[in-house]
């Protein structure tokens, strides 16, 4: 921390995780580098708001391993972010029966 008491800007990886309402994404995380804010842009820009942690790299050690998630690598992410929105909307729409 600095005197400010803000973290220092180390570039590194840190990893995203989605909502337990996300069925199709809920068990996976996904990676950017960076600084936290860069990587946290990365994440926005790739996925918008609908996620829901970013860890750095020392405070996600173990964690996919201890819930059972996989990793999404870039080129999979318009797959799952389109079988997601899919989802969504048969959820919105079974909530109007």
């Amino acid at each position: 921390m600095t005197e400010e008491n803000q973290p220092i800007e180390v570039e590194q990886f840190h990893a995203f995780t989605f909502m337990f309402k996300q069925k199709v994404l809920k068990k996976h995380y996904v990676k950017f580098f960076g600084t936290h804010r860069s990587a946290r842009h990365q994440m926005l820009n790739a996925f918008g708001t609908e996620w829901a942690f970013q860890y750095d790299e020392s405070h996600f050690a173990g964690q996919a391993e201890e819930y059972d998630m996989t990793e999404l690598l870039p080129e999979q992410f318009e797959e799952y972010l389109t079988k997601q929105r899919e989802q969504d909307e048969a959820d919105r729409l079974e909530d109007l029966e």
